[in-house]
């Protein structure tokens, strides 16, 4: 499967906003569906998406797989994310880096893997399989972490390069969950960007954090903080003003208009980060 770049900037696709996409003239270029949220959806909302999905190109994104579990992977869940394929056209699928189950129990969050070979070589094989199932690569996406594993025989900028180069997968750098991991564990963010194989990365995403105590928890509450769009800004200026950019809101979520705001201010830095860039003007973020 060949991919095809994105326009500009997007935001995820809720239930309660799909009156306002379907009636008002927008600004949003495209859209992503949360896989775990649409697979069950009928009626209206079936049908709403469907003439959605004609209109803007979609992405699908999916938090359920728990691709580093040693529990077997959910073919039924496959399943459905074809059909979704199917259905929207989508243009990518993408998943975490990460396991949320253990002897099918299930926990609710995305848990860092111990970044060792073993790991590595087991959820490389897992990602073959959903490759080869799906007939296409996958975007896997870095996680937001509050824990490090005591065994770690690599990092997760290079535990992630490796895991591309193993499988041919893509990524999908979550810039906010870079800032809430190098925060939390103390390193830096700018250098676990800068290691990462950028002519991999195919999309981004930016979302809110909020701060418990002494850690960051990606809450997708709120908007980018200031931090976030400075990394963000960063990105853009080193590395490459051509990947797709998703604004993700999922709790709290606002109003359209809202969410729209915050899309439109991820749109200009993207253009100006472009302009300066096509006039060789050197930006330090």
């Amino acid at each position: 499967m060949l991919f095809h770049d994105l326009p500009g900037v997007g935001v995820s696709l809720k239930e309660a906003h799909l009156d306002a996409i379907v009636k008002q003239q927008h600004p949003v270029q495209w859209f992503e569906l949360m896989v775990d949220n649409w697979m069950a959806q009928g009626g209206f909302v079936k049908a709403a998406l469907s003439g959605i999905s004609q209109t803007y190109p979609v992405t699908l994104h999916g938090v359920g797989l728990s691709l580093g579990s040693i529990d077997p992977l959910n073919i039924n869940y496959l399943k459905q994310v074809k059909s979704l394929i199917k259905l929207t056209g989508a243009r990518w699928y993408s998943e975490h880096c990460s396991f949320s189950s253990f002897h099918e129990q299930r926990v609710p969050d995305l848990l860092p893997l111990p970044y060792t070979q073993e790991a590595l070589n087991h959820i490389s094989s897992r990602i073959h399989y959903v490759q080869d199932y799906l007939r296409q690569p996958l975007l896997i996406e870095n996680v937001s972490s509050y824990i490090v594993c005591d065994h770690n025989e690599m990092d997760e900028a290079d535990f992630l390069a490796e895991l591309t180069r193993k499988t041919d997968c893509y990524l999908l750098l979550d810039i906010n969950n870079v800032y809430v991991s190098a925060s939390n564990h103390q390193f830096c963010a700018r250098d676990y960007i800068n290691r990462l194989p950028v002519d991999r990365i195919r999309q981004l995403h930016l979302a809110g954090y909020h701060q418990q105590g002494d850690w960051l928890i990606d809450s997708h509450s709120a908007e980018p903080s200031k931090a976030v769009w400075q990394l963000y800004e960063y990105f853009l200026a080193q590395h490459s003003t051509d990947v797709a950019t998703l604004i993700e809101w999922d709790n709290r979520v606002p109003d359209f208009d809202e969410l729209v705001a915050v899309q439109q201010r991820a749109t200009r830095i993207q253009q100006q980060a472009k302009a300066a860039k096509d006039i060789g003007l050197e930006v330090v973020a």
